[in-house]
């Protein structure tokens, strides 16, 4: 357009080429057009990237797990309640679940937090009971992080993470030993009882006897032998307790 412009005024007789003021002109305008078209190119080449990237994106890693080995969503919201004696062996605790769904990623090397919305669908697929709760809370959470689904689905699945210290606490005075389970995995069920419960574990002594009462009489008095040997010469008044 300037090109044209300039030769119609050139030929009006308005302009002077050789005008320093005017050749001084026409140099700043090419320079302006030279970075309007290097603007243009380089936003064209910054759109076609993204463009890519969000191709590229839609598809990726979505191959990378096999769909046979997406954990099915068999969890069963009571199965972290402290005494578990009643929770079906072929359901899962959510914090088992969670485990084995995260594994998934790390073993395959894809990006949870791009891709957890994509499986964790699957999951819920081949769990018809849930999957109504999951079309309505997290279906549409594309822009959702995956450590806030995780924390929207222990407010839902996980009802010991849910339990008042109250309870918890009313859990701890009640707490049993299971039969079927073994002496470490009781002292541990225990232990995150205690530390769940938020009860001062400094020296104290009741902890100790509730522990050492939900054991059959025998096992009881062989525990509270090998307690008593160890703590009677630093604390004679906790050996006698005991």
């Amino acid at each position: 357009m300037w090109k044209w412009a300039k030769i119609d005024f050139f030929q009006q007789g308005i302009i002077d080429e050789t005008n320093p003021k005017m050749m001084a002109l026409e140099r700043k305008f090419a320079l302006v057009v030279k970075a309007q078209d290097s603007a243009k190119a380089q936003i064209e080449s910054i759109l076609n990237q993204q463009s890519k990237e969000n191709n590229s994106s839609a598809n990726d890693n979505k191959q990378s797990i096999l769909t046979k080995d997406v954990p099915i969503f068999n969890v069963d919201p009571a199965a972290n309640v402290l005494n578990n004696n009643t929770v079906k062996s072929e359901e899962l605790s959510l914090t088992t679940f969670l485990l084995q769904f995260e594994r998934l990623f790390s073993a395959n090397s894809v990006n949870i937090d791009q891709h957890w919305l994509y499986y964790l669908e699957i999951s819920f697929e081949q769990s018809p009971k849930y999957y109504s709760w999951f079309t309505v809370n997290l279906k549409n959470s594309q822009k959702t992080s995956w450590n806030s689904a995780k924390e929207l689905l222990k407010q839902r699945f996980d009802l010991a993470s849910q339990a008042s210290v109250h309870s918890l606490i009313s859990s701890l005075v009640t707490f049993c030993y299971d039969e079927n389970e073994s002496f470490i995995l009781c002292m541990e069920r225990f232990r995150m009882l205690v530390i769940k419960s938020k009860v001062n574990r400094t020296d104290n002594v009741l902890l100790v006897y509730v522990f050492i009462k939900c054991f059959p009489k025998q096992v009881q008095d062989k525990i509270s032998s090998i307690l008593r040997n160890v703590h009677r010469i630093d604390n004679p008044s906790l050996a006698s307790d005991l």
